[in-house]
């Protein structure tokens, strides 16, 4: 600073108050802060950082930023944080244990920013090995910074002696520097490839997995050994290294990426070494659809021999099930053979390739069975004939003067032609026109390998509007017998919708697959391959972000016509749920990388559970249940279903994202207003299972620390005005955390799908901190609504009833449940049925004392069980009573605890669930309903009494209104049902024998008779607004 002009003499930045804002290459340190807004534990390690690195450099004349990672600079995220990373000559970089720091790890581990960074630890990380060198721990900051703070100064004055002021000026206005931009390494981007080499100068080694690597392991990752182009080189320590560096979640997301940009060579590496099958298959994938892309510029390489005999070898030797990486490894191998083809044509390659040896044998064992027609069955019988014919047409090829070998030369001189600017509409038309009849002389396979050249450039060109027709007629008049030219172009236009986000950039796409829909229901018979093609891929728009996208696909899925939905208003239509399942789950896989999806889907209340194994663990998803085409297409936002759904997810958004709860389940991602709602959330081994594996191996301490875990969480929710009425055994999770110290079990609350909110004021959000609540409050739910009956209280189970005491009597029934190793609760009853149970419960009866429950632990968990649930024990007391028995119980807890029931264990599957009618006569829930398959619209039929069926499924609130209505001007409500839709029946007809239709009809009534029935039609629909209905 010049203390005369109070600037800064580098880049003139002023001073304002205390300080100065220095231009970004004016800067010696820079230290990215966490993302904001940051938690308390961040804000304590900046105040730390700024306390003990920040002012001491300063007072050594440095100048330092401290600033946010993904806000400085301003621009996009990447640009926010690398601009000053590359800029300032040194970087301290604090790790967080965050996602942000897996994705962006790789950017920062080039040569010349690793030598320029020191990374800042404050827990044990997965990430270190790297960068052993140039770690330091800020929990050991006291005795590390008479070495931390001596290299700092050291580093920033030879880095600022190697790039003085000058060089970064020129640096920060965009002109690359050859010093700051080192050729020696091989440089990784968030878009290059999925290894990363570490070729670092003076004080830093390679290192991999925690050592050293020796110089000839160096050696072999010189750039010369691997060129992109042919996804060829020495690839043997690729994967590796990669496996090392990247996630398994952040190479789906490079894959992605080198797929988008044609990086083959990434593509390469990952479908042939890598471990992991559906890495294997997303990279094969991607791969052949890059060499499509590609197809002729790729047939100009030298090596096109050797690489299709690695292909070949890489499918004998695959041993995976999976059908779809068997049919996607032949699809590479295939178009492979076609660049062969073309290759031997353009360039009179006499070498053509060896056939593989005996395929048939080599896939027997993988061979799909005939009888039942499947898409993957389908294009593995495809792709073998394809691969015969290719070889039958490269033998031909080898004659110059063969017929096919001109054609091909002809048509492709007239590819470019295609795609000019043309005069007028006529002269594309003839051109194509041309292009068909010359295309029509050629072999199929060969005429299959054109229509793939042409449909990808005109995909790349964005001409789908201009050739939409060229594409429709070829799969129609091709499509017939040579299905496989029809299965590429759908599955290509498919591929382009699923990317789209608005209808403009689908409309063209959405209107070819109707035609070709439409021809096929015309021409072919139901069974056609034409049609099963057409269904796969639909299914995967089902849920398209595009509303007029879903409106027709949704339809043709499931009813295999088009359907007017607007009809959707006064009508519901059931679909069959087994392929609302096959879509939900091809919509999932797209939201989750790499997840496997097992176990059966489970359906409770209006939600489908599904447990799938992601790369980063074991997730549950919750999803709006799909019954009818309306809940689909979500045509109606009142219905019941909808609504509850809709507050679930933001319930547990609340609950959930709080990442310092250890006794709720975490979030993983959540999405309520996408075209099919859903949330995610971290699963473990039910609490039920590890009982059962664990049964009399656990200490009384390990009961407590469950005890203790399920009346935190529940406390949790409590606190936050949330009533959950449904806690058993079955609504948590648990593990067996390892560490330095004695095991210990994890238990956490993963199901809320009967939660409800008690705030008083529905303008607050009810994890509002300020937001007033009753402690006393009350819900009253459906009478038809299942409960667990053997773990609900008494006041539940006869009036629905629901309060924060009621809460904590089923906490406290899931404690005698998990004292017997998960049994059912009321051993002493285990004589009785289901019917009589709940009638003691309900009269009186309190849960007795077992030989194994020791006298003070049952005192607590008995003050949770107090017929007035007003004077019950809350959660918070509950917490309280287990801590303090915990402290004083000493050595007695560390006992085995130990029981000598008989009766069999339970899963979720056996907590019986239902409700008493009005006679107090136990109904179970019926969990296999028949489903109906038909159409149903809006109608109203007399008898005894009225009956109304409605297609929505009124809201709770709705139906308590409806059936509270009384007066004269109204025939009162006598009960409500409701599945797919509402059915209300009135009281019987006793004096009300006509319609307002009869009476409009008879001459005799006069007209201040009619309007007196107008007056209390007016009367009546005034007092429904008046109710707010």
């Amino acid at each position: 600073m010049n203390d005369n002009t109070d600037h800064c003499r580098d880049c003139k930045a002023r001073k304002f108050g205390d300080s100065v804002f220095h231009e970004i290459y004016c800067y010696d340190l820079y230290i990215p802060s966490g993302n904001e807004p940051r938690s308390k534990k961040q804000e304590e390690i900046d105040d730390r950082i700024e306390k003990e690195i920040v002012k001491p450099l300063e007072e050594r004349g440095y100048k330092c930023y401290h600033g946010c990672r993904d806000y400085t600079g301003g621009g996009v995220y990447m640009q926010a944080f690398t601009e000053p990373l590359r800029v300032i000559p040194v970087t301290i970089l604090p790790v967080y244990q965050d996602p942000w720091f897996s994705r962006m790890k790789s950017w920062f581990m080039q040569s010349n920013i690793l030598r320029r960074t020191v990374l800042l630890l404050f827990e044990p990380i997965d990430h270190k090995s790297p960068f052993l060198k140039t770690c330091f721990s800020l929990n050991a900051i006291d005795s590390e910074m008479a070495v931390l703070l001596p290299k700092l100064c050291e580093t920033i004055e030879k880095e600022k002696a190697k790039f003085p002021l000058e060089k970064r000026l020129q640096l920060a206005k965009g002109e690359r520097d050859s010093e700051m931009s080192s050729t020696t390494y091989y440089e990784v981007t968030e878009n290059s490839s999925l290894c990363t080499v570490y070729d670092l100068p003076d004080r830093r080694d390679v290192y991999y997995n925690g050592s050293v690597l020796p110089d000839p392991l160096k050696q072999s990752f010189d750039r010369n050994h691997y060129m992109r182009g042919s996804f060829r080189g020495k690839k043997s320590l690729f994967p590796e290294i990669a496996a090392q560096v990247e996630t398994k979640e952040n190479i789906f997301q490079r894959i992605k990426q080198a797929a988008s940009k044609n990086q083959d060579d990434v593509l390469w590496a990952a479908a042939t070494e890598n471990e992991d099958e559906k890495i294997r298959k997303e990279a094969t994938s991607a791969l052949a659809r890059v060499l499509k892309r590609n197809l002729i510029k790729f047939s100009k390489q030298r090596d096109l021999k050797d690489l299709e005999q690695d292909v070949q070898k890489l499918i004998l030797r695959e041993t995976s099930a999976d059908p779809e990486l068997l049919y996607r490894q032949q699809e590479l191998h295939c178009y492979i053979l076609a660049a062969f083809f073309l290759n031997t044509c353009i360039s009179k390659n006499l070498d053509i390739p060896e056939k593989m040896v005996s395929p048939r044998r080599a896939w027997k064992r993988f061979s799909f069975a005939r009888k039942k027609k499947t898409f993957s069955s389908l294009c593995q019988r495809f792709y073998q004939k394809f691969r015969g014919a290719l070889y039958a047409n490269l033998e031909s090829a080898q004659q110059s003067t063969s017929s096919i070998v001109q054609n091909c030369i002809s048509l492709l001189e007239k590819v470019p032609r295609l795609f000019e600017e043309m005069d007028s509409v006529a002269c594309r038309d003839l051109l194509v026109q041309d292009f068909q009849r010359n295309m029509k002389k050629l072999p199929w396979a060969i005429r299959n390998i054109f229509l793939v050249i042409i449909t990808e450039k005109i995909f790349e060109e964005n001409q789908i509007n201009q050739h939409k027709v060229f594409l429709q007629n070829t799969c129609v008049k091709l499509g017939n017998k040579e299905w496989g030219c029809f299965l590429g172009v759908v599955e290509r236009v498919t591929d382009y919708m699923l990317k789209g986000r608005t209808y403009a950039d689908v409309d063209q796409c959405k209107a070819l697959l109707e035609r070709l829909w439409t021809y096929c229901q015309q021409k072919s018979s139901k069974k056609s391959n034409q049609i099963l093609i057409l269904s796969h891929f639909f299914q995967k728009l089902v849920y398209h972000p595009v509303k007029e996208v879903r409106n027709y696909f949704a339809p043709t899925v499931f009813f295999k016509t088009t359907y007017n939905v607007s009809r959707l208003g006064q009508e519901f239509a059931v679909i069959k749920e087994s392929l609302a399942n096959t879509c939900i789950v091809q919509y999932l896989e797209g939201q989750f990388s790499g997840i496997t999806f097992k176990g059966k889907h489970q359906k409770r209340m209006n939600t489908l559970v599904l447990r799938g194994t992601t790369y980063q663990g074991d997730v549950k998803i919750y999803v709006s249940l799909q019954q009818t085409l309306n809940d689909a297409l979500k045509t109606n936002h009142t219905d019941e279903f909808y609504i509850r759904f809709h507050d679930l997810v933001f319930t547990t958004q609340a609950l959930c994202q709080d990442s310092e709860n250890d006794f709720v389940a975490k979030l993983w991602k959540a999405n309520p207003r996408g075209p099919l709602p859903f949330y995610a959330l971290e699963d473990h081994q039910p609490l039920l299972r590890l009982l059962h594996d664990n049964e009399n191996h656990l200490h009384l301490s390990n009961m407590l620390e469950i005890f203790l875990s399920v009346a935190k969480a529940v406390h949790y929710c409590h606190d936050r005005k949330l009533l959950l009425r449904d806690i058993t055994p079955a609504s948590f999770t648990g593990s067996m955390r390892t560490g330095n110290l004695a095991p210990q079990l994890v238990v956490k609350l993963s199901s809320f799908l009967m939660a409800r909110s008690v705030v008083k004021d529905q303008n607050y959000y009810y994890s509002d901190p300020d937001c007033e609540y009753d402690t006393d409050a009350t819900f009253h739910g459906d009478t038809k609504e299942a409960l667990a009956v053997r773990f609900s209280a008494p006041v539940s189970l006869k009036k629905h009833e629901f309060s924060f005491g009621s809460d904590t009597w089923m906490v406290a029934i899931t404690y005698f449940s998990v004292l017997s190793y998960g049994r059912q609760p009321y051993l002493e009853l285990d004589h009785m049925n289901t019917q009589d149970v709940i009638s003691e419960v309900i009269e009186g009866h309190k849960a007795q004392k077992l030989i194994f429950i020791p006298d003070m632990l049952y005192d607590i968990i008995a003050s949770c069980l107090d017929l007035e649930t007003i004077n019950s024990s809350s959660a918070e007391d509950l917490v309280v009573k287990l801590e303090n028995y915990k402290l004083y119980s000493g050595d007695r807890i560390a006992k085995l605890h130990i029981t000598d029931c008989i009766s069999p264990p339970i899963d979720e599957g056996n907590i019986e669930r239902g409700y008493l009618d009005d006679d107090g006569i136990y109904v179970p829930e019926k969990t296999d309903e028949p489903q109906k398959t038909d159409l149903c619209a809006d109608m109203i039929t007399k008898g005894f009494n009225l009956k109304e069926v409605v297609s929505v499924r009124m809201s709770l609130e709705t139906r308590k209104a409806l059936l509270s209505l009384s007066g004269p001007s109204f025939l009162c409500i006598d009960d409500i049902s409701y599945s797919y839709s509402t059915t209300l029946s009135s009281e019987p007809l006793v004096n009300f024998h006509f319609t307002l239709l009869d009476i409009a009809a008879m001459e005799s009534v006069e007209l201040q008779e009619r309007l007196d029935y107008l007056q209390q039609i007016a009367q009546a629909l005034r007092n429904l607004h008046d109710l707010s209905i």
